[in-house]
């Protein structure tokens, strides 16, 4: 992560035994869209 040109933190995830070694970025308008979708699809509203 960088501040304009200054390194402030590293993070490696790649180095992790995940499935998806990565980081994604969402807005909260479509995380909490996701996540009712989700909700809906299990039956709960």
């Amino acid at each position: 992560m960088y501040s304009g040109e200054h390194l402030l933190v590293d993070i490696r995830l790649d180095k992790h035994d995940a499935p998806y070694p990565m980081l994604r970025d969402l807005e909260q308008t479509q995380t909490e869209r996701l996540l009712m979708e989700r909700l809906a699809e299990l039956g709960g509203r």
